[in-house]
């Protein structure tokens, strides 16, 4: 009897043990989130609150965005925040530029001025390269219902998630037009880097490709709709390279119709893989009438052609706000 009641006792004593282990990691598991998320709110706070005052500063803040912690990936996959025009995103922390969209509140501060400066109600804005629609939901805010903003992207992906945005903010002025801007009409390759850097996707890559699929290419003169050449106030380009093709097919649209201002990734050692260079793309747009100055951009190579008979007063404003220092290309 004994024997027997002190084998009871010991099942009764490992049942209890047995209950105490699964409390134990029902209050762990919980407290380790907690944890985890207290972590999260703190690394967000901090990469929101800084703000980079100088190229060296930026270049150390782009590898603390960079080096974003695996663990809190896996937690928190998405970020959804209100910019300034109280557009909702969310965001995908393991993409770069999403990341930064969502920690400095923009992806590129300085342009959004200028779009600022250049844009009015009832304009007509272009952005070709939209990516995920980082310049072309905010000239969406400012155009206002009576403007309309042509998004063009290439990538099905990144079109994709724009037309998401576009829908979660409600904007029935964006037009979203799924193709590559060049010279003519033809199916070409677009090359996509490693995932999370989808913005660097090019049609002639400084990168190992990790994939590449065939898209429409067509000149945009062809695309857009006539009636609106007149109202289209600002163009935005940014296709790794590719400009000066993209260039060439809006030829006629330059010619006849103007817009007071294009804003252009500038970098040579792109344009020259693709068989131009910034002194030839240069030397095209200064034959429309336009005068390129440099925007000021910690992180981007970025130029601005100012027409000169169209865009009066835009050259002072953009110079007085600080935006813009003259350029010249020999």
């Amino acid at each position: 009897m004994q024997a027997k009641a002190l084998r009871e006792r010991a099942c009764i004593a490992d049942n209890m043990a047995s209950v105490v282990d699964e409390e134990v990691i029902v209050i762990v598991l919980p407290v380790s989130r907690a944890i985890a998320s207290v972590a999260l709110l703190a690394f967000h706070a901090l990469l929101r609150i800084y703000r980079p005052s100088s190229e060296h500063l930026l270049i150390r803040y782009n590898r603390m965005v960079a080096r974003y912690p695996r663990w809190l990936i896996a937690i928190h996959p998405r970020v959804d925040f209100v910019d300034e025009f109280e557009l909702r995103f969310s965001c995908d922390v393991s993409n770069v530029m999403q990341r930064h969209l969502f920690y400095r509140g923009a992806w590129q501060h300085e342009l959004i001025s200028v779009l600022k400066l250049a844009l009015e109600p009832g304009d007509v804005f272009v952005d070709i390269g939209a990516h995920h629609g980082y310049l072309a939901l905010p000239a969406a805010r400012i155009v206002g219902v009576e403007g309309l903003v042509f998004a063009v992207e290439a990538s099905p992906a990144q079109l994709s998630v724009l037309a998401q945005s576009v829908v979660r903010n409600r904007l029935d002025n964006v037009v979203l037009i799924s193709l590559a801007a060049s010279d003519a009409a033809s199916i070409g390759q677009i090359h996509q880097p490693e995932e999370g850097k989808e913005g660097a996707a090019a049609i002639v890559p400084n990168f190992e490709a990790a994939a590449s699929y065939s898209v429409l290419f067509t000149d945009l003169c062809s695309v857009l709709p006539r009636s609106v050449w007149r109202r289209i106030k600002v163009i935005k380009i940014d296709v790794e390279g590719w400009e000066y093709m993209a260039f060439l097919g809006l030829s006629q649209l330059l010619a006849t119709e103007p817009p007071a201002l294009i804003i252009c990734e500038a970098r040579d050692d792109l344009l020259r893989m693709a068989g131009s260079s910034l002194e030839q793309l240069s030397s095209l747009l200064a034959d429309f009438g336009y005068q390129p100055v440099h925007v000021h951009s910690l992180d981007h190579d970025d130029l601005a052609f100012v027409n000169t008979t169209r865009a009066l007063g835009l050259m002072e404003r953009l110079e007085a706000a600080q935006l813009v220092t003259s350029a010249a290309f020999n």
